[in-house]
Protein backbone atom coordinates (compact mmCIF):
# COMPACT_ATOMS: atom_id res chain seq x y z
CA UNK A 1 0.00 0.00 0.00
CA UNK A 2 0.82 3.80 -0.17
CA UNK A 3 2.83 5.01 2.49
CA UNK A 4 0.89 7.84 4.77
CA UNK A 5 1.43 11.07 4.36
CA UNK A 6 2.46 13.49 6.86
CA UNK A 7 -0.91 15.17 7.01
CA UNK A 8 -2.47 12.25 7.64
CA UNK A 9 -0.61 11.57 10.86
CA UNK A 10 -1.74 14.70 11.60
CA UNK A 11 -5.19 13.90 11.17
CA UNK A 12 -5.36 10.66 12.67
CA UNK A 13 -3.18 12.54 16.07
CA UNK A 14 -5.78 15.28 16.33
CA UNK A 15 -8.49 12.78 16.14
CA UNK A 16 -7.04 11.08 19.16
CA UNK A 17 -6.53 14.05 21.23
CA UNK A 18 -10.27 15.76 20.51
CA UNK A 19 -8.32 18.67 19.41
CA UNK A 20 -6.37 20.53 16.58
CA UNK A 21 -3.12 22.08 16.40
CA UNK A 22 -4.72 25.20 14.97
CA UNK A 23 -6.75 25.01 18.39
CA UNK A 24 -3.33 24.95 19.93
CA UNK A 25 -1.43 27.66 17.95
CA UNK A 26 -4.07 30.21 18.32
CA UNK A 27 -2.77 30.48 21.85
CA UNK A 28 0.28 28.93 22.93
CA UNK A 29 3.68 31.20 23.09
CA UNK A 30 7.15 30.54 22.31
CA UNK A 31 8.64 28.97 25.79
CA UNK A 32 8.08 25.58 27.29
CA UNK A 33 9.07 24.27 30.78
CA UNK A 34 8.81 21.33 32.69
CA UNK A 35 9.88 20.40 36.18
CA UNK A 36 9.61 17.98 38.50
CA UNK A 37 8.99 18.68 41.72
CA UNK A 38 9.54 15.09 43.82
CA UNK A 39 9.91 11.73 43.55
CA UNK A 40 8.94 8.16 44.69
CA UNK A 41 10.67 4.96 43.24
CA UNK A 42 8.76 2.81 45.45
CA UNK A 43 5.57 4.00 44.19
CA UNK A 44 6.75 5.36 40.75
CA UNK A 45 4.94 8.26 41.38
CA UNK A 46 5.83 11.74 41.13
CA UNK A 47 4.97 15.45 41.49
CA UNK A 48 5.81 17.38 38.35
CA UNK A 49 4.54 20.61 36.28
CA UNK A 50 4.19 21.57 32.82
CA UNK A 51 4.43 25.35 31.94
CA UNK A 52 3.48 27.13 28.30
CA UNK A 53 3.85 30.19 27.90
CA UNK A 54 0.14 31.80 26.81
CA UNK A 55 -0.16 34.10 23.74
CA UNK A 56 -3.84 35.03 23.54
CA UNK A 57 -4.95 34.13 27.11
CA UNK A 58 -8.77 34.70 25.86
CA UNK A 59 -8.45 32.06 23.36
CA UNK A 60 -6.47 29.62 25.80
CA UNK A 61 -9.23 30.46 28.18
CA UNK A 62 -11.78 29.16 25.38
CA UNK A 63 -9.42 25.99 24.62
CA UNK A 64 -9.03 24.84 28.36
CA UNK A 65 -13.11 25.14 28.93
CA UNK A 66 -13.22 23.07 25.52
CA UNK A 67 -11.01 20.20 26.67
CA UNK A 68 -13.00 20.51 30.31
CA UNK A 69 -16.43 20.23 28.82
CA UNK A 70 -15.35 17.07 26.81
CA UNK A 71 -13.87 15.25 30.02
CA UNK A 72 -15.95 11.79 30.10
CA UNK A 73 -16.45 8.88 32.21
CA UNK A 74 -14.79 11.18 34.86
CA UNK A 75 -15.22 13.64 37.71
CA UNK A 76 -13.07 17.72 37.15
CA UNK A 77 -13.00 18.69 40.31
CA UNK A 78 -12.42 22.85 41.11
CA UNK A 79 -10.29 25.06 43.48
CA UNK A 80 -9.51 28.59 43.99
CA UNK A 81 -5.59 29.87 44.43
CA UNK A 82 -4.65 33.23 44.14
CA UNK A 83 -7.49 33.94 41.81
CA UNK A 84 -6.80 31.07 39.29
CA UNK A 85 -9.32 27.98 39.05
CA UNK A 86 -7.01 24.84 39.01
CA UNK A 87 -9.26 22.09 37.40
CA UNK A 88 -8.14 18.56 38.34
CA UNK A 89 -9.17 15.60 36.03
CA UNK A 90 -9.83 12.60 37.35
CA UNK A 91 -11.00 10.26 34.53
CA UNK A 92 -9.94 7.04 32.89
CA UNK A 93 -8.50 8.97 30.00
CA UNK A 94 -5.14 9.33 32.14
CA UNK A 95 -3.64 6.78 34.69
CA UNK A 96 -3.06 9.37 37.34
CA UNK A 97 -5.60 12.65 38.14
CA UNK A 98 -4.52 15.54 35.86
CA UNK A 99 -4.41 19.22 37.26
CA UNK A 100 -4.49 22.56 34.80
CA UNK A 101 -5.32 26.10 35.03
CA UNK A 102 -4.06 29.20 33.50
CA UNK A 103 -2.43 31.74 35.73
CA UNK A 104 -1.59 35.29 34.03
CA UNK A 105 0.41 34.44 31.16
CA UNK A 106 1.11 30.48 31.38
CA UNK A 107 -0.90 27.65 31.16
CA UNK A 108 -0.18 24.97 33.76
CA UNK A 109 -0.84 20.91 33.69
CA UNK A 110 0.22 19.20 36.69
CA UNK A 111 0.30 16.27 38.51
CA UNK A 112 -1.64 17.72 41.30
CA UNK A 113 -3.51 21.03 42.11
CA UNK A 114 -0.82 21.36 44.81
CA UNK A 115 1.66 21.19 42.16
CA UNK A 116 -0.55 23.89 40.14
CA UNK A 117 -0.42 26.28 43.21
CA UNK A 118 3.46 25.75 43.85
CA UNK A 119 3.88 26.96 40.40
CA UNK A 120 1.39 29.91 40.69
CA UNK A 121 3.31 31.01 43.64
CA UNK A 122 6.53 30.62 42.51
CA UNK A 123 5.41 32.79 39.48
CA UNK A 124 4.39 35.40 41.79
CA UNK A 125 8.36 35.96 41.92
CA UNK A 126 8.73 35.68 46.03
CA UNK A 127 10.24 32.46 45.81
CA UNK A 128 11.21 30.66 42.67
CA UNK A 129 13.78 28.47 41.20
CA UNK A 130 15.80 31.99 39.91
CA UNK A 131 16.66 32.55 43.44
CA UNK A 132 18.40 29.63 43.84
CA UNK A 133 22.13 30.15 44.57
CA UNK A 134 22.99 26.85 43.20
CA UNK A 135 20.67 27.31 39.92
CA UNK A 136 22.09 30.77 38.81
CA UNK A 137 26.22 29.62 39.47
CA UNK A 138 25.08 26.31 37.50
CA UNK A 139 23.69 28.75 34.62
CA UNK A 140 26.48 31.25 34.63
CA UNK A 141 28.55 29.29 33.25
CA UNK A 142 26.41 28.27 29.94
CA UNK A 143 25.75 29.69 27.00
CA UNK A 144 23.22 32.99 27.54
CA UNK A 145 22.09 31.82 24.32
CA UNK A 146 20.46 28.50 24.22
CA UNK A 147 17.56 26.72 22.65
CA UNK A 148 16.87 24.26 25.70
CA UNK A 149 18.27 23.91 29.43
CA UNK A 150 18.35 21.37 31.87
CA UNK A 151 18.78 21.75 35.63
CA UNK A 152 19.55 19.06 38.20
CA UNK A 153 19.03 19.76 41.68
CA UNK A 154 21.51 17.92 43.45
CA UNK A 155 19.90 16.91 46.48
CA UNK A 156 18.11 14.41 44.06
CA UNK A 157 21.55 12.87 43.26
CA UNK A 158 21.73 11.81 46.98
CA UNK A 159 18.09 10.82 47.48
CA UNK A 160 18.25 8.83 44.16
CA UNK A 161 20.80 6.67 44.96
CA UNK A 162 19.54 5.91 48.57
CA UNK A 163 16.24 4.96 46.64
CA UNK A 164 16.94 2.69 44.08
CA UNK A 165 19.84 0.72 46.54
CA UNK A 166 17.66 0.90 49.57
CA UNK A 167 17.28 -3.40 48.92
CA UNK A 168 20.78 -3.71 47.97
CA UNK A 169 23.96 -5.24 50.19
CA UNK A 170 25.91 -1.62 49.78
CA UNK A 171 26.16 1.08 51.86
CA UNK A 172 22.86 3.86 51.40
CA UNK A 173 25.20 6.60 50.20
CA UNK A 174 27.63 6.03 47.11
CA UNK A 175 31.14 7.15 48.22
CA UNK A 176 31.56 11.03 46.37
CA UNK A 177 28.02 11.29 45.38
CA UNK A 178 27.21 13.94 48.36
CA UNK A 179 30.17 15.74 46.65
CA UNK A 180 28.18 16.43 43.44
CA UNK A 181 26.43 20.03 43.98
CA UNK A 182 24.06 20.19 40.66
CA UNK A 183 24.37 19.66 36.94
CA UNK A 184 23.41 21.39 34.24
CA UNK A 185 23.13 21.30 30.27
CA UNK A 186 22.29 23.65 27.44
CA UNK A 187 21.76 22.93 24.01
CA UNK A 188 22.39 26.32 21.42
CA UNK A 189 22.70 26.79 18.34
CA UNK A 190 25.88 27.63 16.41
CA UNK A 191 26.63 28.51 13.13
CA UNK A 192 28.43 25.20 12.68
CA UNK A 193 25.20 23.20 14.17
CA UNK A 194 24.19 22.46 17.08
CA UNK A 195 26.40 23.18 20.60
CA UNK A 196 26.03 20.62 23.46
CA UNK A 197 27.50 22.04 27.12
CA UNK A 198 27.26 20.62 30.39
CA UNK A 199 28.38 21.82 33.77
CA UNK A 200 28.66 19.12 37.21
CA UNK A 201 29.50 21.64 40.46
CA UNK A 202 31.32 19.92 43.18
CA UNK A 203 31.73 20.38 46.54
CA UNK A 204 35.46 20.46 47.67
CA UNK A 205 35.01 19.34 51.59
CA UNK A 206 33.61 16.30 50.11
CA UNK A 207 36.70 14.80 47.61
CA UNK A 208 38.96 12.74 48.78
CA UNK A 209 42.37 13.96 47.62
CA UNK A 210 42.26 11.38 44.53
CA UNK A 211 38.89 13.04 43.79
CA UNK A 212 40.60 16.11 43.68
CA UNK A 213 43.99 15.75 41.98
CA UNK A 214 41.46 13.94 39.31
CA UNK A 215 39.53 17.03 38.93
CA UNK A 216 42.31 19.61 38.89
CA UNK A 217 44.12 17.44 36.39
CA UNK A 218 41.56 18.24 33.39
CA UNK A 219 42.48 20.78 31.45
CA UNK A 220 45.99 19.30 30.93
CA UNK A 221 46.74 18.21 27.10
CA UNK A 222 45.55 15.51 25.83
CA UNK A 223 48.65 13.42 23.95
CA UNK A 224 46.73 10.26 22.73
CA UNK A 225 43.35 11.33 21.26
CA UNK A 226 45.44 12.94 18.27
CA UNK A 227 47.50 9.91 17.29
CA UNK A 228 43.79 8.06 15.82
CA UNK A 229 43.79 7.74 12.07
CA UNK A 230 42.02 10.69 10.51
CA UNK A 231 38.78 8.59 9.34
CA UNK A 232 37.85 7.61 12.74
CA UNK A 233 33.98 7.41 13.35
CA UNK A 234 33.83 7.91 16.89
CA UNK A 235 36.64 8.76 19.49
CA UNK A 236 36.68 8.78 23.62
CA UNK A 237 40.00 10.27 25.09
CA UNK A 238 40.68 10.69 28.62
CA UNK A 239 43.65 11.13 31.16
CA UNK A 240 44.86 10.60 34.73
CA UNK A 241 43.57 6.85 34.67
CA UNK A 242 45.90 5.94 37.41
CA UNK A 243 44.13 8.66 39.16
CA UNK A 244 40.23 7.16 38.05
CA UNK A 245 41.06 3.41 39.11
CA UNK A 246 42.38 4.73 42.46
CA UNK A 247 39.50 6.70 42.74
CA UNK A 248 37.01 3.73 41.82
CA UNK A 249 38.44 1.32 43.55
CA UNK A 250 38.23 3.17 46.89
CA UNK A 251 34.47 3.87 46.01
CA UNK A 252 33.84 0.40 45.45
CA UNK A 253 35.39 -0.75 48.59
CA UNK A 254 33.93 1.35 50.61
CA UNK A 255 30.36 0.52 49.02
CA UNK A 256 30.63 -3.40 48.92
CA UNK A 257 33.04 -3.39 52.32
CA UNK A 258 36.87 -4.04 51.67
CA UNK A 259 36.53 -8.07 52.14
CA UNK A 260 33.95 -8.77 49.46
CA UNK A 261 35.72 -6.37 47.12
CA UNK A 262 38.98 -8.22 47.57
CA UNK A 263 36.86 -11.40 46.51
CA UNK A 264 35.71 -9.81 43.54
CA UNK A 265 39.91 -9.05 43.06
CA UNK A 266 40.57 -12.49 43.72
CA UNK A 267 38.22 -13.71 41.01
CA UNK A 268 38.82 -11.48 38.73
CA UNK A 269 42.69 -12.24 38.82
CA UNK A 270 41.59 -16.29 38.75
CA UNK A 271 39.36 -15.57 35.42
CA UNK A 272 42.06 -13.61 33.75
CA UNK A 273 44.87 -14.19 34.82
CA UNK A 274 45.98 -10.99 36.30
Amino acid sequence: GSEQSFEDLIAELETELGFSADEVQAWVGQYLGFGVLSFDIESETAEWITAVSVRDEAAADEFLAARLAEVEGGVVETVEHNGVTISTVNSGEFEQPVAVGRSADLMLLGSSAAAVQQAIDAQSGDANLTQNENYQTILADLPERRAATIYVNPASFSSLYEELTADLPVNTVQPGIEAIGGFGMALSVIDEGLQLDSVTRYNPEFLDETQAQLLNSQGILDSVSGQFPPGTVMLFGGQRLDLAWVSLREGLATSLGQQDFDEALGLFAQQFGF
